[in-house]
């Protein structure tokens, strides 16, 4: 039973990190894009 739960209780660690690994990397990427595509439409405003 011990065991079981230790696993259990692994395993949920496991999907929680691996979740907010999953939505920091999100919110990463979409703040990257989000930051290039400003930079490009400012460049654009510059460039005209």
């Amino acid at each position: 039973m011990k065991a079981e739960t230790e696993m259990k209780a692994e395993t949920e660690m496991k999907a929680e990190t691996e979740m907010k690994a999953e939505t920091e990397m999100k919110a990463e990427t979409e703040m990257k894009a989000e930051t290039e595509m400003k930079a490009k439409t400012s460049t654009k405003t510059a460039m005209r």
